[in-house]
């Protein structure tokens, strides 16, 4: 039985931003440090009911709102029960971008996706870098609550974690996103003991394999 929990939330361009559709991440933890799965829901300062929360692996998930901002939010648990504590969402910017990733798990496409929604028309430049090199860039025209998705090209077989941040027309940064491409092709690492089992002070050799994705 759970008397309490820890609970991070994580809105997914790095900030909330009054009137922009957002997705929020969240983990939520045991007592002992331990992912408690969960479910609940989000309310504003009314107790209006704005979006439903389900964990889906390990105690993480994620939801969505557009915050509005003339209200505050929270998260209320209802699986487990019993949990009298509640969570305050991040307070909402009064003007500023967001930005989504435009989901393509398998990396099917030869670009990186992402729609941004900026709260007033601008120009603005989005940038994706991998492992600190800058590999695309593409300047754009949004306007005001309107959806832009942004086509980011990278290079054949871009393997690791792209980082998409859109910049204003002073260069300054907006919104920023890891997208993740080609999961799985990167190295592999096998840890092999030289016995099944150990003893107190033993003295342990263990023997490392790494191999590309051709299993070279």
């Amino acid at each position: 039985t759970l008397a309490d929990l820890q609970l991070s939330m994580f809105p997914e361009c790095g900030d909330l931003v009054a009137g922009l559709p957002a997705r929020v991440y969240f983990a939520a933890k045991n007592a002992i440090d331990k992912p408690a799965d969960i479910e609940g829901k989000v309310v504003d300062d009314k107790g209006a009911t704005v979006a439903l929360v389900r964990s889906y692996h390990d105690g993480m998930g994620r939801f969505d709102l557009v915050p509005d901002p003339r209200r505050t939010y929270k998260l209320e648990i209802t699986r487990p029960t019993g949990i009298a504590r509640t969570f305050e969402l991040p307070a909402a910017k009064t003007s500023g971008c967001t930005v989504q990733s435009v989901d393509d798990f398998v990396s099917a496409r030869p670009e990186v996706r992402v729609a941004v929604w900026c709260s007033t028309p601008q120009n603005i430049v989005t940038s994706a870098v991998l492992r600190e090199r800058r590999v695309s860039t593409v300047a754009t025209a949004v306007r005001s609550g309107e959806p832009t998705v942004i086509a980011l090209p990278v290079p054949a077989g871009t393997q690791g974690a792209v980082r998409a941040t859109v910049f204003d027309h002073k260069v300054q940064p907006q919104a920023e996103r890891l997208v993740y491409r080609n999961r799985g092709k990167d190295l592999k690492i096998a840890i092999k003991p030289d016995r099944t089992t150990y003893n107190p002070r033993d003295k342990v050799s263990l023997a490392i394999e790494a191999t590309d994705p051709d299993g070279n």
